[in-house]
């Protein structure tokens, strides 16, 4: 398997904005329950179940752009926000 260990921002990037409202953090995670995200994660991160958030039921494909903006409107998100994604494994992270 080969790892992906590119990042768009860095921990330093990060570390120093997580203060900034405009700021939001959201680790998408394949755990339904939630345990590592509550084991620990980045202050002020969001948990987003990848299918909760990714993942049309009915359709089985991924959200449309639309539902996507929709649903990131729920959280807070606007167009203003920057949104910093992590997960593990990797990939879910980066749907």
């Amino acid at each position: 398997m080969i790892k992906h260990t590119q990042t768009l921002v860095n921990c330093s990037w990060l570390a120093e904005r997580l203060e900034d409202p405009r700021v939001r953090v959201i680790e998408v995670s394949s755990d339904v329950n939630g345990a590592a995200y509550n084991e620990g994660h980045i202050p002020g991160a969001l948990f987003w179940f990848w299918k909760d958030a990714l993942w049309h039921a009915s359709d089985r494909e991924f959200v449309t752009s639309h539902e996507m903006a929709l649903h990131l409107g729920r959280l807070g998100i606007s167009q203003d926000s920057t949104i910093v994604l992590y997960g593990d494994p990797v990939q879910y992270g980066t749907y």
